[in-house]
């Protein structure tokens, strides 16, 4: 009886094992066979900041010369096998958790991975509204699964604090600049204000294009020791150049009006002025 039984139970082993070994490496799911997709930050060893950051800030307002749009390329990541063809991938602004409105502030243009590569990009192009012209947006991108990805890995390596998703990331953009320092320097700021009229975005353009002028002529240099910005103007400023930049700009807001038939506005609606009429 026991001897019936044993045989049985070897019987039913052999079967199993019998089993098992019918099933070859090819048939078995492993983890790699279905691949993730996350943001690249997420596996970042945390020593690069820029690589590491699960944000970004965009000011559109020190583009020069200003444009209508700005292209963003957000490093994407995969943990599985490579494929011999390029992989779309599904990327989702978050609207309820977003400011920017899609279509309007902000745009998807693509998202995917490159042929035999395990990095790819979410490219996006932000836009340049009147929204944008006035305050920060903020725009919440979520990766999403497809046919070709799976989304549920979404941890972040080196997050001690468990407070980063590795599939979302965030976008704050916008055109408002700040003022150069030769603009909100105490002396510098009112002599500038005298020259050229009431700053604004649109008057730094304005002194850009029809003078030739960077950002650069208005930052003080820290090293120079001069917080009412009085020494940099005089250096940088001397009374003649001053009166002939006033001139090309004047030429150039009569130019504009000759075309256009109306004069040059700032981003508040208000027109362009110098704060004197041309001298030379």
């Amino acid at each position: 009886m026991k001897q019936n039984i044993l045989k049985k139970c070897i019987g039913v082993i052999l079967f199993a094992g019998a089993g098992f070994a019918a099933c070859s490496d090819d048939d078995l799911m492993t983890y790699e066979d279905v691949s993730r997709i996350y943001f690249a930050y997420a596996d970042s060893d945390g020593k690069n900041e820029e690589a590491s950051a699960d944000s970004r800030v965009v000011n559109m307002g020190y583009d020069i010369p200003l444009k209508e749009d700005s292209i963003i390329r957000i490093p994407i990541k995969m943990m599985g096998r490579t494929a011999e063809t390029v992989r779309e991938v599904k990327a989702m602004l978050i609207s309820e958790e977003s400011t920017a409105v899609e279509g309007k502030d902000i745009e998807i243009v693509s998202a995917s991975l490159e042929a035999n590569s395990v990095v790819g990009n979410v490219v996006v192009k932000l836009n340049r509204t009147e929204q944008v012209e006035k305050k920060m947006l903020m725009a919440r991108i979520r990766l999403a699964s497809n046919e070709y990805f799976h989304t549920d890995y979404s941890e972040s390596r080196y997050d001690k604090d468990g407070n980063r998703n590795g599939l979302i990331f965030t976008l704050y953009f916008t055109a408002l600049a700040d003022k150069p320092s030769l603009w909100a320097a105490s002396t510098s700021s009112q002599m500038l204000q005298s020259y050229f009229g009431t700053y604004s975005n649109a008057k730094m353009t304005l002194l850009y294009e029809a003078c030739g002028l960077t950002r650069e002529d208005f930052e003080i240099d820290p090293t120079d020791n001069d917080p009412s910005g009085r020494t940099t103007l005089d250096k940088r400023f001397p009374s003649e150049f001053v009166f002939g930049l006033i001139s090309m700009v004047n030429r150039y807001l009569a130019d504009y009006k000759a075309v256009h038939g109306e004069p040059m506005l700032d981003e508040f609606g208000q027109e362009l002025k110098t704060g004197l009429p041309s001298i030379i």
